[in-house]
């Protein structure tokens, strides 16, 4: 049997855990960013999560609360996806057009 570990060393173990999730995260993001299929799945996301639009919309009404839930939802969803993103995959997903799907080494 094992001894137990120390506040300070699973803290460390978890920290290294995260690391190696986020290295894996990234490197994914940017491997599906360099075909053309995961760059359009990347960008649908982007549009989808409502990630450069407006966070609320004004309707007759007033404001649409519940609208404003479901979007900023998406957005976070967006949100922690991108955080994982080096400068980039960023820059090809959101600074390139629709129109050009050229990506390296093709």
């Amino acid at each position: 049997m094992g001894e137990a570990k120390t506040r300070k060393e699973q803290q460390l173990e978890e920290d290294m855990k995260f690391a190696a999730v986020k290295d894996n995260m990234t490197k994914a993001l940017r491997e599906a960013s360099l075909s053309k299929g995961g760059l359009m799945v990347l960008r649908y996301l982007l549009h989808e999560s409502g990630f450069l639009a407006p966070l609320t919309k004004e309707t007759s009404l007033g404001l649409n609360k519940d609208l404003l839930v479901s979007n900023e939802s998406k957005r976070m969803m967006y949100l922690i996806l991108r955080s994982y993103m080096d400068e980039k995959t960023i820059m090809r997903i959101e600074f390139n057009g629709m129109e050009d799907l050229k990506v390296e080494g093709e």
